[in-house]
């Protein structure tokens, strides 16, 4: 309906397309009695006419470039991750007072043990090939994400809060993943997992069941 009121003024002015230029024809000529005759030309053409003249609007408005689309998706990675704290579980340092920043993300100096389930340090995270995530795939590292799954098929324990991470959008996963992938990638070994009663070699939070029941 708002086409068709929209068309009635072009008509008005009897404004159309014609062979690819846009006419106008002064307005005394509209009050003639060609202006019945040709009623229905003018308000499909017209409609036509405010078709062309809005793409050509979108044409000339200033379209957002791919570095600035990407640099959008990896600022929400960045600020998913930071808020995600995994800084905390993936840094070393955090959990000792003194995070080694220019190590960000390249794997904890401090496990959590577990009951029957042994000790678990969370790994590095940064694109090394050798030492981190840099050998799985986008694909592999959602999945992993999603599912807890990791491309050897080990399963990752909860401690990792893959099931709420699982919650997020795609949009937020991509972001996530790509800018993951965008850090430089550190060479640093994280030492484990270690199996139930193994010597540990590094800082340890326990778990321990209550002395009463």
């Amino acid at each position: 309906m708002k086409g068709c009121r929209r068309s009635a003024t072009f008509a008005a002015n009897n404004l159309w397309l014609e062979a690819g230029r846009l006419r106008v024809q002064p307005r005394a000529e509209t009050r003639s009695s060609a202006l019945p005759i040709f009623s229905f030309r003018p308000r499909v053409l017209a409609c036509r006419s405010t078709l062309a003249l809005w793409g050509l609007t979108t044409l000339l408005l200033p379209q957002p470039s791919q570095a600035e689309s990407i640099a959008s998706l990896l600022q929400r990675g960045e600020y998913l991750v930071t808020i995600g704290n995994c800084d905390h579980c993936h840094t070393p340092g955090h959990f000792l007072g003194k995070r080694q920043d220019a190590q960000r993300l390249a794997g904890s100096d401090v496990g959590f043990q577990i009951p029957d389930v042994g000790t678990i340090v969370g790994p590095n995270i940064t694109p090394s090939k050798t030492t981190g995530i840099g050998n799985w795939t986008r694909a592999e590292i959602i999945k992993a994400l999603r599912t807890g799954e990791r491309p050897d098929g080990r399963i990752l324990s909860t401690i990792m809060p893959w099931p709420d991470l699982a919650k997020l959008t795609d949009r937020d996963m991509e972001a996530m993943v790509a800018y993951l992938r965008s850090l430089p990638p550190v060479e640093r070994q994280t030492p484990g997992p270690f199996g139930p009663g193994e010597p540990v070699s590094v800082h340890v939070f326990q778990l321990m069941p209550p002395d009463v029941d």
